[in-house]
């Protein structure tokens, strides 16, 4: 009879699992959910984040479709375990504000997400009213759009933390101007002669 011992390294400790290997072999066959959240595990592994380890992945009929780890957006070329938390670089400790535009990590469950339509949106332009918030410029790092365009800002420092973050990842940003004037002109100057959006009656 023979043991075969499997160690696995999973978050900065070791795991070791002894199977019995012979006439008597037995092993315990993972239930779906625990098979998925292994896999789950096994994604935070790659996470690039100074402080937490988080791994996703998004299954359909029993299939593994998108897998995702929390860390730094796609087009950054340093990551925080490279360059150190931007966070705390910045005189903010990490435990203290949770979700704020300091940090350029990406949650597990948004790259997850971004890994199964990515192909979709690589290489898109976004038209946007108001330009992104930090929370929103990390998500679309994750989907690779490659341009934004936008009509105004709305908060100076989150723009600001926005547009560096667009920079350091190559994106492209315009700022188109439209005033009320203009989206009337475009909007009501042009209707059908016969049948348009305001006028149903044939000439």
């Amino acid at each position: 009879m023979a043991y075969v011992v499997i160690v696995f390294h999973f978050i900065g400790r070791m795991e070791t699992f002894q199977f019995v290997w012979g006439k008597n072999w037995k092993m315990t066959r993972p239930s779906w959910d625990e098979y998925f959240m292994a896999m789950a595990i096994v994604a935070s592994s790659r996470s690039s984040c100074h402080n937490v380890r988080a791994g996703s992945v998004i299954v359909s009929d029993n299939h593994i479709i998108g897998t995702g780890y929390n860390g730094t957006p796609p087009g950054i070329e340093k990551n925080c375990i490279e360059h150190g938390c931007r966070k705390e670089l910045s005189g903010i400790k990490y435990e203290s504000q949770f979700n704020i535009g300091k940090c350029i990590g990406i949650h597990a469950e948004m790259n997850a997400l971004a890994n199964v339509s990515r192909k979709i949106y690589t290489g898109s332009t976004l038209y946007t009213t108001i330009f992104p918030c930090p929370s929103c410029a990390k998500n679309i790092l994750a989907y690779k759009f490659k341009k934004v365009i936008y009509l105004k800002e709305y908060d100076k420092e989150e723009t600001e933390t926005s547009m560096a973050l667009f920079k350091e990842a190559g994106i492209e940003i315009e700022k188109i101007d439209i005033t009320k004037e203009k989206f009337d002109e475009i909007i009501f100057s042009r209707d059908a002669k016969k049948f348009g959006v305001f006028n149903n009656v044939w000439i």
